[in-house]
């Protein structure tokens, strides 16, 4: 069976990272409270990486005080909550891509809105997602635990493609 274009099918595309998400959700589940919100010589904690990846989602749907409201929202959740509100972002991502019309204006940074298409827009998601979904695993092997892999590859490998 061919792989289908993640450009235009998007709904394979969105499988992938909710694949990915899942492995990750299950991988911090070995990881102690005391491992999951300690830091080291400056470095975030495995949680303040977890809320950044939360954020980061987030910040592709919301925008200004609701996404300020949102990130201060995330500090106060226990581990669990934060994987739930992972997932129901990763749900609301999907409404927002699914209707995303053939140019959205979205915000960058503060007072800055760029003009993007859906495929620059998956990109710039696929990208951002997966660079803080490799720091989340890197944090987690560095406290002795057993990461696993989230790569696009593996999906495939255990995918209805292998």
């Amino acid at each position: 069976m061919p792989v289908p274009s993640i450009c235009m099918d998007i709904s394979e595309f969105l499988e992938y990272h909710n694949w990915a998400d899942a492995m990750l959700i299950d991988c911090l589940k070995q990881v102690s409270d005391d491992d999951f919100t300690s830091t080291a010589d400056g470095v975030r904690s495995i949680r303040e990486l977890f809320e950044h990846y939360l954020s980061s989602y987030e910040y592709l749907i919301y925008a200004g005080d609701e996404l300020k409201a949102r990130e201060a929202e995330t500090k106060t959740m226990s581990r669990e909550q934060l994987s739930s509100e992972l997932r129901r972002s990763h749900d609301k991502f999907k409404e927002v891509v699914t209707d995303f019309t053939p140019t959205q204006q979205l915000q960058m940074w503060e007072g800055k809105t760029v003009d993007m298409d859906r495929d620059n827009y998956l990109l710039l998601y696929l990208d951002h997602l997966t660079y803080h979904r490799g720091q989340i695993m890197h944090a987690i092997k560095l406290k002795g635990y057993k990461g696993v892999n989230t790569d696009y590859y593996d999906f495939l490998e255990k995918s209805k493609y292998a």
